[in-house]
């Protein structure tokens, strides 16, 4: 390699370096409130799963109840068997709120523990839950009939003075107007990623959403009961998961949250593995702490899209210098125009390789590295639009066996 390709490899480098430096700018965004209203909050660790029977002790859920004592007003619980029925115990010692669920499923028999544990624990700990939740997306996912869910949820209000509802995303809402007769609160659901939304719009269409609910039930107050993005997953539509668009939405939103004093739970606290069973890779990625209960991301700071930019580019480089060193080897006849043309091919190729590359990781490997032993990540597509609400169902994808989050298609992997 002479010296004119040496120059010619250094001056590209140097463009292609500038090239991945411009592209990942950071943006300022607003920053994280000192306390949020309130965190979902799921306390399981790597290697424990609801599915299974398997939760964290008593200890592992204080532990986590104290990190987030110190930045927010309240968790919600999805369920109150085994150790979960000592989350408002042990929040109450760190001030803490609690919005108490009950899952409620196809499993009759169970529902009616769940139901019967709710309402004991409610009464014993009336000082700090402050509403109840009887189900998460029942008719969502038609886990149990309408008729029978609004029997659960009349029963939980004649024996509670807490209010009572049951969360669902924000259309069952607009399509059941008579079960708004059987709660004391609207529940609801904002999670514009599994609608496909853009992230630069999401915010606007979650509060569109909100609107429209509010329109339709003006004298009902409104609980935000999951608003979130996920970190990592398949792109659905123009909804693309990733880290920066996770601190992005949340940031923004709770911005705006503030500024209209919405009560909200954030989805969610941790990142949960386990629910890479049942609703693909992306569900494992929503926590606000990855499941080290690190933070994922600045709550201050200004955003880059690609956070590790500066390895990726340096891959791209080594990638380049190499495939340049076995070319420039047999061009001896070659001008130097002929040689820059050349570089500037090869580094072009190698540099849309490892972005390429890199998006590809985030949307179908969905973790780094990618267990060996689990189920295969998979996502859904969506169809109908914002004023045609989706009609949604739930599937299973014939490879990995997953159950579908909502869809209105079919279901991919």
């Amino acid at each position: 390699m002479n010296r004119a390709s040496l120059v010619i490899i250094t001056i590209i480098t140097g463009l292609t370096l500038l090239l991945w430096f411009l592209l990942n700018q950071p943006e300022q965004e607003p920053p994280w409130p000192a306390q949020v209203q309130g965190f979902s909050f799921s306390p399981m660790r790597q290697g424990q799963s609801p599915v299974r029977g398997e939760l964290p002790s008593v200890e592992e859920i204080d532990q986590d109840l104290a990190l987030l004592a110190e930045h927010t007003h309240a968790v919600r619980v999805y369920a109150v068997s085994g150790t979960l029925g000592a989350v408002p115990r042990l929040a109450r010692k760190y001030g803490l709120n609690v919005a108490l669920g009950a899952w409620i499923d196809s499993r009759l028999e169970n529902n009616e523990k769940e139901l019967s544990q709710l309402i004991e624990i409610t009464k014993h700990n009336w000082r700090n839950v402050v509403r109840v939740f009887v189900g998460n997306e029942v008719l969502l996912h038609n886990l149990v009939p309408y008729n029978t869910l609004v029997g659960y949820l009349d029963r939980a209000r004649a024996a509670l003075d807490t209010p009572v509802s049951v969360a669902e995303p924000w259309h069952v809402w607009l399509t059941k107007p008579d079960l708004v007769k059987h709660v004391d609160f609207i529940g609801v659901h904002l999670l514009p990623y599994w609608e496909g939304v853009d992230v630069d719009k999401a915010v606007d269409f979650s509060l569109e959403r909100l609107q429209d609910i509010r329109n339709a039930y003006p004298d009902k107050p409104i609980v935000i009961a999951e608003v979130g993005w996920p970190s990592n997953g398949r792109t659905r539509n123009d909804a693309q998961a990733s880290l920066a668009n996770q601190a992005s939405f949340l940031r923004r939103f709770l911005a705006r949250a503030e500024e209209q004093k919405l009560t909200y739970y954030v989805m969610e606290a941790f990142d949960l593995p386990w629910k890479r069973a049942t609703e693909g890779g992306v569900g494992t990625y929503w926590g606000v702490y990855d499941v080290n209960r690190e933070p994922k991301f600045s709550f201050t700071q200004p955003i880059l899209d690609i956070p590790h930019w500066r390895q990726l580019a340096a891959i791209s480089v080594l990638i380049a210098v190499i495939m340049l060193a076995l070319l420039f080897r047999d061009s001896g006849a070659m001008r130097s125009r002929g040689r820059t043309f050349l570089a500037l091919i090869t580094y072009g190729i190698a540099t849309l390789a490892v972005w390429l590359g890199y998006d590809y990781s985030l949307q179908y490997w969905c973790c780094w590295p990618r267990p060996t032993n689990g189920p295969s990540p998979c996502g859904c597509t969506r169809g109908g639009g914002r004023s045609n609400p989706p009609t949604w169902r739930r599937t299973r994808c014939p490879s990995c066996r997953s159950t579908c989050r909502p869809t209105t298609s079919r279901r991919t992997c």
